[in-house]
């Protein structure tokens, strides 16, 4: 209960302080994500020297793909502030599960119940609702859906990717392969600022990069302990927790679109979480309860940490 509580505190607050943060202070998003990536790499080292297990260098340079798309990813997203508020973004995000579920059948040969393709539909149509007002005024509604398409296929992409790499070495801890992850993500986004240290910095950043880095440990825990279908079911009650927050502390303006289309999202990801299938008796159908308890706690631990 600690652990789940925790866990809606850190996303809803990081998502109002975020927003909070940026409108006193247009604050560098590479420089922060390199200093965020750097100190999750720092974290993760840690981790993985107590493990006191192998470092593998077998495939270290395909961590690269994924490292690269998450820093694309976080710096556009800061930028988005500038259009959407906060509970939009945290709302659109969960387009992702579809992306995700296309790539997963198609590239990583797991599959779905018809359930499952219906709560991805429902998502759409409720993202759909959203965009058509998004922050109550006049959005235009093109770069609404274009910015949740985008977001939320690098993301789904960079995840699947990681999904695959961390499957290809098992016995290999997922400190050691977040290690590598983390390193490549301090590259790019060293490189993406080009080492232009504004001259102000604003106090509230410091804790945006500690949020970042916190976030992402948290995040860890409740994949071990809690799983996956938790972890986005927490996902759902969080932007319940946003849209309000963001109304009562950041005075948005919440529509009857979006109160609409995130009772559908809501919907639908339930909807999608309550119908999954274990991934073992996806490719196992014979598999025992024991096998198939064992066998998904194993590859849930292995899903990425980001």
């Amino acid at each position: 209960m600690f652990l789940i509580l925790l866990t809606l505190v850190v996303n809803t607050g990081g998502a109002i302080f975020i927003e909070y943060s940026w409108r006193l202070s247009k604050w560098n998003p590479p420089l922060v994500m390199t200093l965020v990536e750097s100190l999750k790499c720092l974290i993760s080292i840690i981790l993985w020297r107590k493990t006191e297990t192998i470092f593998s260098t077998k495939y270290i340079f395909h961590f690269a793909i994924p490292g690269a798309l998450y820093s694309i990813l976080n710096i556009c997203n800061s930028y988005a502030f500038n259009i959407f508020p906060s509970h939009f973004i945290i709302t659109v995000a969960n387009l992702k599960i579809i992306w995700s579920m296309l790539l997963a059948k198609y590239f990583l040969k797991q599959t779905f119940t018809r359930h499952q393709w219906v709560a991805g539909g429902l998502i759409l149509v409720g993202l759909c609702v959203i965009s058509t007002q998004s922050n109550g005024q006049d959005t235009n509604m093109f770069v609404a859906v274009a910015y949740g398409i985008f977001s939320s296929l690098v993301s789904s992409i960079a995840g699947t990717y990681c999904e695959y790499l961390y499957k290809l070495e098992p016995e290999e801890t997922i400190y050691a392969q977040n290690v590598k992850l983390y390193a490549f993500g301090t590259l790019f986004n060293v490189f993406m600022f080009g080492g232009n240290i504004p001259n102000n910095w604003h106090w509230s950043v410091n804790i945006i990069v500690i949020y970042y880095a916190f976030a992402g440990i948290v995040i860890s825990f409740v994949m071990k302990y809690l799983g996956n279908v938790v972890r986005n079911i927490l996902g759902a009650i969080t932007m319940v927790l946003v849209s309000l927050c963001s109304v009562v502390l950041l005075d948005n303006k919440i529509t009857y679109n979006f109160i609409a289309g995130t009772t559908i999202v809501i919907s639908g990801s339930l909807m999608y979480n309550f119908n999954k299938k274990s991934p073992v008796m996806a490719k196992r159908p014979d598999a025992t309860f024991e096998e198939e308890v064992k066998d998904t706690e194993e590859i849930e631990s292995l899903l990425p940490n980001v």
